[in-house]
């Protein structure tokens, strides 16, 4: 996927100013390197197309995932301020925020996280997110207002739009992920229905991001965190708690905003904020869901002492077996040892077995699955002949 980098390969591969002049450039955006700061910037003209709407969604149910940053209203009101500097000094009419428009700039703000582009990663075009949108710039790096107005103004197409005579309005939005800071602008030809300006804070943000049967470039690969590992199982230990998160490469989102799903709430049980409380030993499986997509999975095992299961035959593995050597019917069954690393298991109580396949010559097949205090699966495949090895 060209325009799809972790943060890590951001910093790596873009050096150089680059700068995009219509939705169909889908090149990807340059960084221009200053003191330790990386910048990027990119612009978006006025341009109007219809909205296609790639990925259905259920309206009744939100969908999104949530991530979690730190919302700057002070540098956003700072940037306002330094772009009617910039249109008084050529005579142009000042533009006051719009609530609208602020609101969807904090919306693309946080999909840049995910896709610095002018792109939406839902499918979607740039102007989908307000009805009311008609041009954009975008930036990412400097935590300073100051220095991000200065880079917009030495590029031409940010600066067209901030001093084009045609807007009225405008949504400015500051955001910190991770150490790294993302800006939006997002410009409007209808005058503004005012707008609050209300504390800096730490709040969750949408992201509508497509289920993986949806393909696409954004059908991540997601993965549940256990105190912020990722994992596919998990050991756990009974009358602890356990801190669940939902991940997605190098994209952490919110818990708090996932609906959690366990199998069996007699071993555990796990609140609207992802901790994981173990109320008894067994094994049991979480899925994390945003609305009602499944997003990933994890098998939570308490038992105690949990081992691996190892099999052995009683024809000195051989695995060749008599057709004979069954009953009533049933596939061929070897007789089986199963152990742990401790020693010899008792069936029933440590494991339980079924045989199935073959009944005549070819392949029976011996499945071995872990109860009590073991795991897992062990399957062992067996020649049927007509005669075992013991028997020639």
């Amino acid at each position: 996927m060209e325009n799809r980098y972790t943060q890590r390969e951001l910093q790596i591969k873009f050096t150089s100013t680059f700068t995009t002049e219509s939705p169909d450039d889908r090149k990807s955006p340059g960084l221009s390197l200053s003191g330790f700061f990386i910048f990027a910037l990119i612009t978006i003209t006025l341009i109007l197309f219809s909205n296609t709407l790639v990925y259905a969604e259920d309206e009744e149910t939100d969908n999104n995932l949530y991530v979690q940053v730190h919302v700057d209203y002070d540098k956003a009101y700072d940037v306002l301020d330094r772009i009617n500097a910039e249109r008084s000094k050529r005579g142009i009419r000042t533009l006051p925020m719009d609530q609208t428009l602020m609101d969807a700039a904090y919306v693309r703000a946080a999909e840049t996280i995910v896709y610095f582009e002018h792109a939406r990663p839902n499918g979607m075009v740039w102007h989908s997110v307000d009805d009311k949108v008609t041009g954009e710039n975008l930036g990412m790096g400097t935590g300073s207002a100051a220095e991000i107005m200065k880079l917009w103004m030495e590029s031409p197409g940010h600066k067209e739009n901030i001093l084009r005579s045609e807007f009225a309005s405008v949504g400015v939005a500051c955001i910190e992920y991770r150490d790294i800071h993302y800006w939006v602008q997002l410009f409007g030809d209808t005058g503004s229905e005012g707008a609050e300006r209300p504390q800096n804070e730490t709040k969750s943000l949408p992201l509508d991001l497509p289920r993986e049967e949806d393909g696409g470039d954004f059908a991540y690969d997601y993965s549940i965190t256990v105190n912020g590992m990722a994992e596919d199982v998990a050991e756990a230990d009974d009358g602890e708690d356990y801190s669940l998160g939902l991940r997605a490469e190098n994209i952490y989102f919110d818990p708090s905003k996932l609906n959690w799903k366990i199998d069996d709430e007699d071993i555990a049980e796990i609140d609207k904020n992802g901790i994981l409380s173990i109320k008894e030993k067994g094994e049991t499986e979480i899925t994390a869901l945003s609305g009602s997509i499944e997003r990933a999975s994890v098998s939570i095992d308490s038992r105690e002492n949990v081992k691996d299961l190892y099999i052995m035959d009683k024809f000195n593995f051989s695995e060749n077996i008599s057709p004979r050597n069954r009953i009533d019917g049933e596939s061929p069954r070897p007789d089986l040892i199963v152990l742990s690393n401790e020693g010899l298991l008792a069936e029933g109580t440590d494991y339980i077995i079924s045989y199935k396949d073959a009944n005549e010559d070819g392949e029976a097949t011996a499945e071995i699955i872990g109860v009590g205090g073991y795991k897992g699966m062990v399957i062992k495949n067996y020649t049927v002949s007509e005669f075992s090895a013991s028997e020639q």
